[in-house]
């Protein structure tokens, strides 16, 4: 019997779609045999994360490499579940070194090992996502509420989700309302999220939240988020939180939006001419959130006491 020749060229167009991880399967079908596959094991080439499972390459494996490894490993039998199927679509609010994954039926593999298994209490929804199993958003979200029980990380993931137009808040507040039962643990801190939501647009950063949860841990009437108004120019411009009737904002400048030299910039000029239709702004930086609270909240209060010429 004539043997196949290994493919090398189509294994590494396979390993870059991939993630650099392959399954024996998937050597097997490019020629690699399995005495092949021992050899780049024992040279270190190769490393194995699961059973029939490689890295291709030495050296410890990321997170994502892991999942997925973990994942195939357990095949149809398994999905990432809660904070990894989270971290998996990007999502912040999660911060994890371990794979969490959830059992979906009792026919398949063997249960990958060194990561989190769960058997649910009830159905999930599962969907195949950059060739990863993992739980619907919305089961992710509810037992990422329920594993974390940490208020303001299921805020960031709400947010976080809706901003990337994962999901909406009509799908999370249907999810809550169909596990809103005994024994359906992280429903209550999810319901609380959603019903605590100031008005307007999903949150652009996390330094907005941490503003929000400022203010509301003082008593102080929250601002709607991400609002759209008209400058002097006549251009419609976002305020990240405004009190409208007030005129107004306040503007969280965290790094990821307002870091640059050109960001900074527009946001001289927009400001101004903001500043030419009547409002008045509060710039809020990381550290006064966490320095100075205080200073914060006295300059939030300015604003509510403004009176605006009609």
């Amino acid at each position: 019997m004539k043997r196949t020749k290994p493919n090398f060229q189509r294994l590494a167009e396979r390993a870059s779609e991939q993630d650099n991880v392959v399954t024996r399967k998937q050597l097997l079908a490019l020629g690699f045999s399995d005495k092949r596959i021992a050899r780049m094991l024992e040279r270190r080439l190769w490393t194995q994360l699961q059973r029939g499972v490689y890295l291709l390459a030495a050296g410890p494996a990321t997170w994502r490499q892991r999942a997925m490894a973990a994942q195939w490993a357990g095949g149809e039998s398994v999905a990432l579940d809660a904070g990894s199927a989270l971290m998996w679509r990007g999502i912040d609010g999660p911060e994890q070194d371990t794979v969490e994954l959830v059992v979906t039926t009792t026919r398949g593999n063997p249960e990958p090992r060194d990561v989190t298994v769960r058997h649910p209490s009830r159905a999930v929804a599962t969907r195949s996502l950059d060739k990863v199993r993992v739980v619907g958003l919305e089961d992710a979200l509810l037992g990422f509420a329920a594993q974390t029980n940490d208020r303001k990380r299921v805020e960031i993931a709400v947010e976080s989700a809706l901003l990337g137009r994962h999901t909406s808040e009509r799908k999370i507040w249907a999810h809550i309302a169909s596990n809103s039962r005994r024994g359906v643990r992280g429903v209550a801190l999810l319901r609380s999220v959603m019903q605590n939501r100031p008005n307007g647009k999903p949150a652009r950063s996390i330094l907005e939240l941490e503003v929000i949860d400022l203010l509301r841990s003082r008593g102080i009437p929250l601002p709607d988020r991400n609002v759209d108004v008209i400058d002097a120019n006549g251009d419609r411009r976002e305020i990240d939180l405004c009190y409208l009737d007030q005129k107004g904002a306040i503007e969280a400048d965290s790094r990821k939006w307002h870091s640059t030299a050109t960001q900074t910039a527009e946001d001289s000029r927009r400001q101004a001419a903001l500043e030419a239709v009547g409002f008045e702004f509060v710039r809020v930086t990381w550290p006064d959130v966490f320095q100075r609270p205080d200073w914060v909240v006295a300059q939030v209060q300015k604003l509510l006491l403004r009176v605006v010429a009609a």
